[in-house]
């Protein structure tokens, strides 16, 4: 108690001396010249890059590699967890599990079906998730070869089709004379290693980038142990003036556990779900005054091996062997045709293929031989830019996207949009139909998990959504 009144005489005392001497500083102050500096103001945007609104009223969120720095991504769901409208479900810190209520991503409350979801991942344009079961395996994924992620959190039937919305990785790439290189290695709780690093170049019409990277963890909690490793690279060649091409791969190789209910059954955790893939695009582009654009051929294959995962039988566990495949062709082509109209037309023609092996822990193993199904989708939209940049300025736009499914029938996707700006004010309305065809987790379910449904799949119609 003497301490502590000790201690509170002190500090009046300090107060009283400092009230005494600071306005004595002060007065011997006056008269001296003062310099005052400008103001600086320091911005920057930590979650997203920002929304960025194309000619034909929709809108797309932009994060890019600052963000996924600043926010110390380590995947897609720490990349995505503080982007506004997106939902992100996971076991471990590292790693996602790929079944079960596992990894998924959610865009305002659409992705949830298991299996099959209205949301698609693609990396540099390409399909990159599961096909037998038609949803997206988040750990295939891998964001060290990001420049940005872009998300499309409604249809838009001019971007791409066949989904209600997208994620998609756009690949790194050096756009400037020089090089770049760069190093982390990090150490964290749970036994966490994280180690990546990358190389780029530019030099003489040529462009080049390399990288991959190393995470494992422990987890949490017992049985939450996870990995990933990938490695990507770009090479990129301008043509002339106008052309140029480039080549893009990436591969990776992952694994996360089920930890199962906190307090449950052990035996009743999930196992493990391991994810390898390798992706592969060659996209030859061009830019011209009056018109741009890019074809691409992709191809896409991997697995989604979902191990020691319980059945029925007690005391019996099941291995499954899942295999995707996606190979396609994508071309676009915008031209200008003067007074502030604008053409966007295309074609993606897009090849579909899976199966799957189960082996049991008694010997016995079943599989399906699985099934392929293609898609062509020609499409094309106009915008007209009317008015003055600098007062008011309207962008009224209409569109339509066709499929040609192999399977089911074919089915229209319009859309329109209406944009309006005076000054910095500016409003968008716009209007899109949204078309999801069954994938092949329909012919699975009925012919493999549920037999008594037979071949009633056939009759399923694309499901379809007006989105305003």
């Amino acid at each position: 108690m003497l301490t502590h009144r000790i201690e509170s005489y002190l500090a009046v005392l300090m107060l009283l001396i400092g009230g005494w001497i600071l306005p004595l500083a002060n007065a011997q102050d006056e008269g001296e010249p003062v310099t005052r500096l400008e103001p600086i103001w320091v911005t920057a945007r930590p979650i997203i890059e920002g929304n960025r609104r194309d000619d034909y009223g929709s809108v797309k969120t932009v994060i890019t590699e600052e963000q996924l720095d600043d926010l110390n991504a380590q995947d897609i769901e720490t990349a995505l967890r503080q982007t506004p409208g997106v939902n992100m479900s996971r076991f471990n810190p590292v790693g996602s599990f790929g079944g079960a209520e596992g990894g998924g991503v959610f865009i305002r409350g659409m992705g949830s079906s298991r299996p099959g979801a209205e949301i698609k991942t693609l990396v540099d344009g390409a399909p990159m998730f599961m096909s037998v079961w038609n949803h997206p395996l988040l750990d295939l994924m891998s964001i060290d070869s990001a420049r940005s992620i872009e998300v499309y959190k409604s249809p838009q039937p001019q971007h791409f089709g066949n989904a209600f919305g997208v994620v998609n990785i756009v690949p790194k790439r050096k756009t400037i004379e020089g090089y770049t290189t760069k190093a982390q290695v990090a150490f964290g709780s749970y036994d966490t290693l994280v180690a990546k690093a990358e190389h780029g170049g530019k030099i003489s019409g040529w462009d080049y980038y390399i990288g991959g990277g190393h995470r494992e963890s422990d987890g949490h909690r017992d049985n939450s142990e996870g990995e990933l490793d990938n490695a990507y690279g770009r090479l990129g060649r301008q043509l002339n003036e106008n052309w140029d091409a480039s080549l893009f791969a990436m591969w990776n190789d992952n694994y996360a556990d089920d930890p199962g209910a906190e307090g449950a059954d052990p035996d009743a955790r999930e196992g493990r779900y391991e994810t390898r893939a390798f992706l592969s695009t060659l996209t030859l582009s061009h830019d011209y005054e009056r018109f741009s654009g890019e074809i691409k051929g992709y191809r896409s294959a991997g697995e989604g091996d979902w191990l020691d995962q319980p059945t029925d039988t007690e005391g019996v566990r099941e291995d499954l062997y899942n295999d995707f495949l996606y190979y396609g062709i994508k071309a676009k082509e915008k031209v200008n045709l003067g007074h502030g109209t604008e053409l966007l037309a295309g074609l993606d023609w897009d090849y579909t293929e899976g199966d799957y092996t189960q082996e049991y822990s008694d010997g016995s193993s079943d599989a399906w031989d699985g099934d392929n199904f293609d898609i062509l989708s020609p499409y094309a939209a106009i915008s007209w830019r009317w008015g003055d940049e600098n007062g008011l300025q309207v962008i009224p736009s209409a569109g339509i996207r066709y499929y040609d499914h192999s399977l089911f029938d074919s089915q229209w996707a319009p859309h329109a949009g209406l944009v309006a700006a005076y000054g910095p004010a500016e409003v968008h309305v716009g209007y899109s139909r949204g078309v999801l065809y069954p994938g092949l987790e329909v012919e699975v379910m009925s012919e493999a998990v549920l037999p008594a449904l037979g071949e009633s799949w056939e009759d399923l119609e694309p499901e379809v959504v007006d989105h305003y």
